[in-house]
């Protein structure tokens, strides 16, 4: 319990950092941006319709349900996701990384605590973290949906668009885990949070701008994209699939990792 206490101590500030950043950033989107969208639709879709339909599905772009509510909240998820799983990785990489930051790798043999059972601990304070996260994140989504239409209700289509950045943390997390137990150092944190965060960004958007479905089994951010949640009212089932598998071969391999890799202390 005290390495547990220790462990959300130690993300606290990023937890709040990241926190108040997408909460901002969801707001800029859809109480001040969305408006003004909405007002002046017939300017805005003249505009749009000059540009090449890819390039707008690469930037997560819908024509057809761009001004509504939950059109504009999927456009603006891209951005939501993106910081949402760069939360997470940092989350995750100071939790299982920090030890080797600080040069403290003897903490882990000379702790009366298993490794097995630090890796627990370490994992349930990561989750509680991004546990925490999405419960404020669905609430403050909830005010809004409710703001822009009062007579809004809970449904099937709610919990999934709000449930997205959660499952989305899920995949990163367990990147974030494998990258910190795998290399012997890490020397900062920034580095690996936008490589990962970025590289999946770019996939993303590779992926969408040729239009390969067979592809996104590659591409993280699109797991749980919005706008078909919006369009069909459903995730994709393979793209789910191939959530489940890199989510459970990360944590996996990195419970191995943390807990049979020979300590190599610098």
């Amino acid at each position: 319990m005290n390495v547990y206490r220790f462990e959300l101590k130690h993300l606290l500030r990023t937890f709040l950092i990241w926190t108040v950043i997408i909460l901002v950033v969801e707001m800029i989107f859809m109480v001040a941006l969305f408006p003004s969208f909405k007002e002046s639709e017939g300017a805005v879709m003249a505009v749009l319709n000059n540009f090449p339909s890819q390039l707008l599905k690469s930037i997560n772009l819908e024509i057809e349900t761009f001004f509504s509510f939950k059109g504009f909240y999927a456009f603006a998820y891209i951005y939501i996701g993106i910081m949402a799983a760069m939360m997470a990785v940092s989350l995750s990489i100071k939790t299982f990384g920090h030890e080797k930051k600080d040069h403290c790798q003897d903490f882990l043999m000379t702790k009366p605590i298993t490794r097995e059972n630090l890796f627990k601990v370490k994992m349930a304070a990561v989750l509680s973290a991004i546990v925490c996260f999405n419960i404020v994140f669905i609430g403050a989504n909830l005010w809004l949906f409710t703001y822009n239409d009062a007579q809004f209700r809970i449904n099937s289509e709610f919990i999934l668009l709000v449930g997205a950045p959660f499952l989305t943390q899920l995949v990163f997390l367990g990147l974030g885990m494998i990258y910190a137990t795998q290399v012997h150092h890490i020397r900062n944190y920034a580095g690996p949070i936008v490589s990962i965060a970025l590289g999946a960004y770019i996939i993303t958007a590779v992926v969408q701008l040729i239009e390969k479905d067979s592809l996104k089994i590659i591409a993280p951010l699109s797991y749980f994209d919005p706008n078909r949640i919006v369009a069909q009212g459903a995730y994709d089932n393979s793209s789910v699939v191939a959530a489940c598998v890199l989510t459970l071969f990360c944590m996996g391999k990195s419970y191995i990792n943390y807990t049979q890799t020979e300590i190599i202390e610098t």
